[in-house]
């Protein structure tokens, strides 16, 4: 009998020891979190004009939940990367006391990407390097900046509705955006150079898609004599629906009958990184994702596919 209470009082320990253990990993492993977000106010494309004594501040801030503890590596960094591999090193990053700066080096195009360093989240733009004198095209609406391709996506249609609701009415009509060109180093005006077939453009910023073209483009030059051209590049999605909330995320999927193709144009996030505390929108390319009530619920089960 004294061997096995001995028994018992040497394993106990041991057993409270593992049980210690494993839950201080639990605790870790459900605490810790990454960052959620990452916000800027950089647009699809940037420009930099070369200089041998500037180099530019780059800002942005990490959007940290309520109430959650970071794991290590969510401070953020900044790196280049190259669109062509065989493309020359048109700029570079540099830090200095935690703060980064883009250096402007050459002619040419590249990706700036902001992350935190254990990767899990990132944002970029393009910036386009230029000498004495770029054009900017940035449209609206805005790119979401988190594409996993890198490259702009739009759906030929755009779904108007009155109803949300599963098998309500739903009309596509022919998607629109417009372009914001900025021309950098010359006061001269514009115009629209070329374009593929399968867009028209009103009044040099109003676009109509009529048709899908994975390698859709629009053209942009400069009419004074310093001869500045710009193309933009994009794909339409054939029969893709273009999706700018999440009421239309349902009528294209849960609360439809046949489901469509979803070109998504906005992010969808949770409401403390979609709204500031004054109820502003954070970003004018962020939506709710979900229905809140104004007691702050949500009811998905109403929202659910059902077969």
């Amino acid at each position: 009998m004294r061997k096995k209470t001995l028994i018992i009082l040497l394993v106990i320990p041991f057993i409270i020891a593992i049980l210690s253990f494993v839950s201080v990993a639990i605790l870790d492993n459900t605490v810790l979190t990454d960052i959620s977000d990452i916000l800027w106010n950089y647009e699809e494309y940037e420009g930099f004009q070369i200089s041998s004594t500037e180099r530019y501040k780059l800002e942005a801030t990490p959007v940290v939940g309520e109430n959650v503890k970071l794991a290590n590596g969510n401070e953020l960094t900044w790196r280049v990367d190259k669109i062509n591999e065989s493309d020359p090193e048109f700029a570079s990053i540099e830090e200095e006391d935690g703060i980064f700066y883009l250096k402007a080096l050459a002619e040419g195009e590249c990706k700036v990407v902001c992350s935190n360093v254990r990767g899990t989240k990132s944002k970029y733009f393009f910036a386009e390097i230029y000498e004495d004198g770029a054009i900017i095209i940035n449209t609206t609406p805005a790119s979401s900046s988190e594409s996993v391709t890198g490259n702009r996506c739009f759906g030929e249609y755009d779904l108007r509705y009155s109803n949300v609701a599963y098998g309500a009415k739903t009309l596509k009509e022919k998607a629109t955006f417009a372009i914001n060109v900025k021309v950098l180093g010359s006061e001269g005006d514009y115009y629209i150079a070329g374009k593929s077939d399968n867009v028209s453009v009103l009044n040099n910023k109003d676009v109509t898609i009529n048709g899908a073209n994975e390698n859709s483009f629009i053209t942009v030059r400069t009419l004074d004599d310093t001869h500045l051209s710009k193309t933009y590049n994009f794909s339409v999605i054939k029969d893709g629906i273009n999706v700018y909330s999440y009421n239309d995320l349902l009528m294209c999927t849960n609360f439809s009958e046949n489901g469509e193709i979803v070109c998504m144009q906005t992010n969808l996030k949770s409401y403390e990184e979609t709204f500031d505390g004054q109820g502003e929108y954070k970003a004018n390319n962020t939506r709710l994702f979900g229905i809140r009530d104004p007691k702050g619920k949500y009811n998905f089960v109403n929202e659910l596919y059902k077969t």
